[in-house]
């Protein structure tokens, strides 16, 4: 045990030396209510009381312009933070909200 403690922080120590860093990145799914795009790259949804903005992905950007998609309807959604602190929208699921 104590050598594998010690191996890993060899390992951690060395990746630091030469420039290598972990991804780290958390990725949040919540849910709340589409507003719309703000611009070409961003969107607007409304969770847990909070109004919160998207950066969109190159993959999801496309979605998002060529599609007329109704403001106010429920979604699920995946995202992270990125190194800026900006919201980086990753999945989104327009639902039919059941209670």
């Amino acid at each position: 045990m104590q050598k594998t403690f010690i191996c890993l922080l060899i390992l951690i120590l060395l990746s630091s030396l030469v420039g290598f860093t972990f991804n780290s990145t958390q990725e949040y799914i919540s849910t709340g209510y589409y507003n719309g795009m703000i611009d070409d790259n961003s969107i607007e949804i409304k969770s847990n009381n909070k109004i919160l903005v998207f950066r969109l992905t190159a993959k999801l950007k496309p979605y998002f312009i060529e599609n007329i998609l109704n403001e106010n309807k429920y979604v699920e959604f995946k995202y992270y933070k990125n190194e800026y602190n900006q919201l980086i929208l990753q999945y989104i699921s327009f639902q039919t909200k059941q209670n």
